[in-house]
């Protein structure tokens, strides 16, 4: 039996604030962030040129280092997260979590695409999914992949392909 939506285990304030326990984004909190910074951003422009127009170059060079460390260098290092976070190695392990996720799409997937006219090569493809995750993965997350490309492989038997024509004879 495969777990249905174990816990993800993020590390970090910011993994934390933008997702939830299951993995999926908080679209909300980020949205309100970038619009938060989409203002800082306004303000700190205003301020350089209100600075600029008052023609006194310490209070620009003031706005400046201001915008520069207090905004640049944050939305900078959320960004190198951002590009950073998934950086897998070759070996890279996944979680019971993620393994059941991805067995839960590839069972979906060979179940939606019975019906199709290329519907044994589409079993085939995901079964062969579902046995190279298994060769990949250790303990109960292997037993979970062999039994989904067992029951994929199985799909085999039941496919009906619907004539194109429409009528359903």
């Amino acid at each position: 039996m495969i777990p249905s939506g174990a816990p993800i285990e993020r590390r970090g304030l910011l993994g934390h604030f933008a997702y939830d326990r299951d993995g999926y984004l908080h679209s909300t909190r980020l949205l309100g962030s970038v619009a938060l910074a989409i203002a800082v951003l306004a303000l700190g422009t205003f301020m350089a040129m209100w600075a600029a127009a008052l023609g006194e170059p310490e209070v620009l060079g003031f706005w400046t280092v201001i915008t520069f460390l207090a905004v640049k260098i944050p939305l900078l290092a959320v960004l190198w997260w951002l590009l950073v976070r998934h950086t897998e190695g070759p070996n890279a392990k996944r979680s019971p979590g993620e393994v059941a996720r991805i067995l839960h799409h590839l069972e979906e997937s060979a179940v939606a695409g019975l019906h199709a006219p290329d519907a044994d090569e589409r079993i085939a493809f995901y079964a062969a999914e579902a046995r190279h995750l298994a060769s990949e993965s250790e303990g109960d997350s292997r037993a979970w992949a062999e039994a989904a490309a067992e029951r994929i492989e199985r799909l085999s038997r039941r496919v009906v392909v619907m004539p194109s024509d429409g009528t359903g004879r």
